[in-house]
């Protein structure tokens, strides 16, 4: 699915920017099925089977989904961008902090900087529920300003 996040067509981008979340979600839950489900580790060894432990597994996952997530965050099209933020909580919660604070906030950031009013009106909505995730302090030290330049005008490209 790695070609979605690429594809030509803004649809096809801004749909699966959509979903991403909900597409990393359902890869978890079969990582979890099939740990719940696994026969006995001794008789998969003993019959020469080797199956990937679940932390390297997740691991991948969750790779594949932050390689996905900053091709789409740094799309040029900003419906794109639009369609990824209103998915941004759930991917700040399928991130947890740290990997929300380095993937999804370092470029969500430049969104205040975009011409399109659209984009920073997304923006402003999603980053409530990505502040929620990232802690008070970023959102004091980090985020805050940042906005309060933006709603000033001064951090607007200049027509």
């Amino acid at each position: 699915m790695r070609h979605l996040a690429s594809d030509s067509d803004v649809f096809v981008r801004t749909t699966y920017a959509r979903g991403l979340v909900r597409l990393a979600d359902a890869a978890i839950t079969m990582l979890e099925l099939s740990q719940a489900t696994k026969t006995n580790r001794s008789e998969l060894e003993a019959s020469g089977i080797v199956e990937p432990d679940y932390d390297s597994m997740l691991n991948e996952i969750q790779a594949v989904v932050e390689e996905q997530a900053t091709t789409l965050l740094v799309d040029p099209s900003s419906q794109v961008k639009r369609a990824f933020l209103s998915s941004v909580a759930d991917l700040c919660l399928f991130f947890g902090r740290q990997k929300s604070n380095e993937t999804v906030l370092s470029h969500i950031m430049t969104y205040l900087n975009d011409r399109d009013w659209l984009l920073r009106l997304a923006f402003f909505d999603g980053i409530v529920d990505v502040g929620a995730f990232i802690g008070i302090k970023a959102v004091e030290e980090y985020v805050l300003p940042l906005m309060l330049q933006a709603l000033a005008g001064e951090y607007l490209p200049k027509a």
